[in-house]
C-alpha cells in the first residue's frame, strides 16, 4: 500500500501546488479595485472536483488494501478540498478550533468569494463563541483574528467580522453599529452568507432587547411574523405562524417566542387613543406612561398635544398653585413652570426611542420645545464627531482601515440619533457631516487604497441626498459611486 501511494503521490502534490498557485494569484487580483467578486471560481471548482475524485480513488485503494487507518485521513482531506465551509462550520467551529476554522475557510471560495480572509475571521469568531456565553473567550486567539483583518483593504465582510469581534469583547453597541454598515457596501463584494449572518445577528439582538420593530425589519419570516403579532400589527394567523416556526431553524430555541406570540392579545388600533381621562393633566400623564412602555411616534405627538393642552388650562394651573401652597412651597407661583420643564425633559427623553421622520402632523408647543432641546444636544455631539474625519482628510493622516470603519460607524450612529427627531433636523445633520465624509472618502479612494470603503461612503451620501431632495448633491455622489471599486 505504501509503495503504491509513493508511486502515485506526485499527481496529488501537483494538484495541491496548483491550488496554492491559484490561491496566490487570486489574492493578488483581489488587491486590484476592479477585481470581480468571484475571481478564479472556475479554477477552484475544477481543482475541487478533480482533487475530490483523486482522494476518493486513494480512499478506495486504502479500503481495497485494508489500510483502514488511512481512510479517515483521505476522507478528511477530500472534505476539506470539496466542502471546506461545511466542514469548517459544522466541525471545527463546534469544536471551538478558531485557528483551524479560520485557515480552512480560506479554501471556501464558492461561499465567501473573494472575501475569504474576512470569512475566515468570521469562522474563527463563531468558533470562539461555540461554548456559549458562559465560556470565557480566549483573548489571545481573538487578538490573532483581529490582526488578520489588518492584512489587506476592507471589503463587504469586514464590518461583519469586526462586529463579531466587538460582540466577543462585550461591546454590543459597537457591533450593532458596524453591522448597520453592511448594507452600504456594493452587493458584489458582500456574499449572501454575510448578509444573512448580519440580519440574523441584528434580529437576535433586537429580540433580546425587546425591540420588536427591529426584529420585524431584520428577521426571517417566522421572526417577522412573531414580532408583528407582539406589536399588534397585521400578522400571520396562528396556523400560519406555527407553520413558519416548523420551517424555521433552531425550533427548540424559538419555541418560547412562538408561545408568547400566540398568546399575545391584539393591541389597540390607535395607541394614542388608548389612555383616556377626563382631567387634561391625568390624560397627559397617562399618555407619557404609555409612551415609556411602548415608544411610538403617534403616541409621542399625542402626549405633546396633551401636555400642551394641560399646561394651557387655567384650572390645571390653579390646582398646581393650590397644591404647592398646601405643601408649603416657597414659590408656589412657579409650580406650573416647573411642571412644564419636567414635561419637556420627559418628552425629550422619550424621543430617544422614537423615529419621527415619517410621522404625520406638527408637534405641539411643549413637544416642540422638547425636540428643540434634544436636537441641539444631538447636533452638537454630531458636530464634534464630524471634525475628526475632516481633520484627517485635511492632514492626509489616515487611521488604520478597520479603525476608519469603526469611526464611520460611530458617526453614522450619531447621525441617525439626530435624524430620528424629524426631517428638518436630519437636513441640519446632513449639512454638518456630508462635506467631512465626502472629503474623507475622496482621500480614501485616491490616496489611501481603500476604494471599497470609499464607495460605501459615497453610496450612503447618495442615498441620504436623494432622500432629502438635494438634487445637486445627489448628482455629485452618483458620479462618485460610478467611479467603481
Amino acid at each position: 500500500m505504501v509503495a503504491v501511494i509513493r508511486s502515485d503521490i506526485t499527481p496529488l502534490l501537483a494538484l495541491w501546488a496548483a491550488i496554492i498557485i491559484v490561491n496566490v494569484l487570486t489574492r493578488r487580483r483581489e488587491k486590484k479595485p476592479a477585481a470581480p467578486a468571484r475571481t478564479g471560481w472556475l479554477g477552484y471548482w475544477l481543482l475541487a472536483v478533480l482533487g475530490g475524485t483523486y482522494l476518493a480513488g486513494f480512499t478506495a485503494l486504502a479500503l481495497d488494501t485494508r489500510a483502514y487507518a488511512l481512510v479517515p485521513v483521505f476522507g478528511l482531506l477530500g472534505l476539506a478540498l470539496v466542502l471546506p465551509w461545511p466542514l469548517s462550520r459544522h466541525a471545527f467551529v463546534r469544536l471551538g478550533w478558531a485557528r483551524t476554522a479560520c485557515r480552512l475557510t480560506r479554501l471556501a471560495h464558492w461561499t465567501w468569494h473573494a472575501q475569504r480572509r474576512e470569512g475566515g475571521v468570521v469562522a474563527g469568531c463563531l468558533a470562539l463563541r461555540a461554548g456559549g456565553a458562559l465560556r470565557p473567550v480566549d483573548a489571545a486567539r481573538l487578538d490573532w483574528l483581529e490582526t488578520r483583518l489588518a492584512i489587506g483593504p476592507t471589503s463587504g465582510v469586514t464590518p461583519l467580522a469586526l462586529a463579531l469581534i466587538a460582540d466577543l469583547r462585550g461591546r454590543r453597541d459597537e457591533a450593532r453599529r458596524l453591522l448597520a454598515l453592511c448594507g452600504w457596501f456594493d452587493p458584489r463584494i458582500v456574499p449572501p452568507i454575510a448578509r444573512r449572518m448580519a440580519r440574523e445577528w441584528l434580529a437576535a439582538d433586537a429580540a433580546a432587547r425587546g425591540a420588536w420593530e427591529e426584529v420585524a425589519k431584520h428577521g426571517g419570516r417566522f421572526l417577522t411574523g412573531a414580532a408583528r403579532r407582539l406589536l399588534g400589527a397585521p400578522a400571520p394567523s396562528e396556523r400560519r405562524l406555527r407553520l413558519l416556526w416548523l420551517l424555521s431553524a433552531r425550533r427548540r430555541h424559538t419555541r418560547p417566542l412562538l408561545e408568547r406570540a400566540l398568546a399575545a392579545a391584539p393591541a389597540a388600533a390607535d395607541p394614542a387613543a388608548a389612555p383616556a381621562a377626563a382631567d387634561p393633566l391625568a390624560r397627559a400623564v397617562a399618555l407619557t406612561v404609555a409612551l415609556r412602555r411602548a415608544p411610538d411616534a403617534r403616541l409621542l405627538l399625542a402626549a405633546g398635544d396633551a401636555w400642551t393642552a394641560a399646561l394651557s388650562d387655567a384650572s390645571v394651573e390653579d390646582g398646581l398653585r393650590a397644591r404647592a401652597q398646601a405643601l408649603g412651597a416657597v414659590d408656589a407661583a412657579r409650580a406650573p413652570r416647573g411642571l412644564r420643564e419636567a414635561a419637556v425633559a420627559m418628552l425629550a427623553a422619550a424621543a430617544e426611542d422614537v423615529d419621527l421622520r415619517a410621522a404625520d402632523g406638527e408637534p405641539a408647543a411643549v413637544l416642540a420645545s422638547a425636540l428643540q432641546c434634544a436636537a441641539e444636544a444631538r447636533l452638537a455631539a454630531l458636530e464634534l464627531l464630524a471634525r475628526a474625519p475632516a481633520d484627517r482628510a485635511a492632514r492626509d493622516a489616515p487611521l488604520a482601515a478597520v479603525d476608519e470603519l469603526r469611526e464611520w460607524a460611530a458617526l453614522l450612529a450619531e447621525y441617525d440619533r439626530a435624524a430620528r427627531l424629524g426631517r428638518h433636523v436630519e437636513q441640519l445633520a446632513f449639512e454638518q457631516v456630508h462635506a467631512a465624509i465626502c472629503n474623507l472618502a475622496v482621500s480614501l479612494f485616491n490616496g489611501w487604497g481603500e476604494k471599497r470603503l470609499a464607495n460605501a461612503m459615497f453610496r450612503w451620501l447618495q442615498d441620504r441626498a436623494r432622500a432629502l431632495g438635494l438634487a445637486h448633491l445627489d448628482a455629485l455622489y452618483t458620479g462618485n459611486v460610478a467611479c467603481g471599486l
